[in-house]
């Protein structure tokens, strides 16, 4: 198990395994790379609805708005299909992820101001956006508390975070006892595909489950119960909302039932997501 690695490590990873590389069938930043990616977001992530989720902006206008870690530019995409943003930036702590981004944004005809950024420590302006979004990568961070405080210092007074990380769900907080479910699992071929992580379900440590999610050499991958991570939100933020969401059912030899999909995401997630405004 990887401990406590330093920024550097963590860049390096992220700079040579971008979001969904090795999971998709075609070439990398292609444009049917970014069509199953959006298929399988939507599909699989938010089970089809994603609007029920309370994570885009609740204003219809916005000024300036952040996609503080874009990856591979999904929500640089969809929060500008949804409201309208007047100034949105991107950013991300590798190249690899603002040059795929920047490829994503022109395919769509959207526009943005694109920088490498190390989320604890950005480049903006005290109080500067309306809107900051970071889905899924303080867990991965060097100091996560440090980028929860540095979200606080560039978001506006009136303005609106939503934040999520992985979550201590059902399972992981009981793998002891059904991990020989998971191994079983495994035998019958169900698994999580690319990225060297085939082996996830036959795991025995659970901090190791969430690091192999996005993996076999991520360096760094926490997951937080929701008083461990209210603790610290609560430093800087209001918490306005909170629900779970994403249960990967494309592991599955077979589709499930929207509902029953629905269902466990929203109850056994493994994803949990913050809406939040300043303190």
């Amino acid at each position: 198990m990887k401990n406590n690695p330093d920024i550097s490590k963590i860049k390096l990873f992220w700079e040579n395994n971008p979001l969904f590389k090795g999971e998709s069938k075609y070439d990398f930043g292609s444009s049917s790379f970014f069509e199953e990616h959006r298929k399988v977001y939507l599909e699989d992530v938010f089970n089809n609805c994603i609007e029920r989720y309370n994570i885009f902006p609740s204003k219809n206008k916005i000024e300036n708005c952040l996609d503080l870690g874009c990856g591979v530019g999904f929500w640089s995409i969809e929060i500008p299909k949804r409201v309208y943003v007047k100034n949105m930036y991107c950013s991300d702590l590798t190249k690899t992820a603002i040059e795929t981004t920047s490829t994503r944004l022109k395919s769509n005809g959207i526009h943005a101001n694109l920088s490498i950024q190390n989320g604890e420590s950005t480049t903006f302006e005290n109080n500067f956006f309306d809107f900051v979004n970071c889905q899924g990568v303080i867990h991965h961070t060097e100091n996560p508390e440090l980028m929860i405080k540095e979200i606080s210092r560039i978001l506006s007074k009136d303005g609106e975070a939503s934040i999520s990380v992985y979550y201590k769900n059902f399972f992981i907080r009981n793998w002891n006892l059904l991990r020989v479910f998971g191994k079983m699992f495994y035998n019958l071929g169900i698994q999580f595909k690319g990225r060297g992580r085939e082996s996830i379900l036959a795991e025995k440590q659970t901090d190791e489950i969430t690091r192999l999610y996005d993996g076999e050499n991520n360096p760094k991958g926490l997951a937080y119960s929701k008083a461990e991570f209210i603790e610290t939100l609560s430093k800087y933020f209001i918490i306005q909302d909170q629900f779970l969401y994403y249960f990967p059912s494309r592991i599955f030899p077979f589709k499930f039932p929207k509902k029953l999909h629905y269902f466990i995401s929203r109850y056994f997630g493994f994803m949990i997501c913050y809406k939040l405004t300043k303190i």
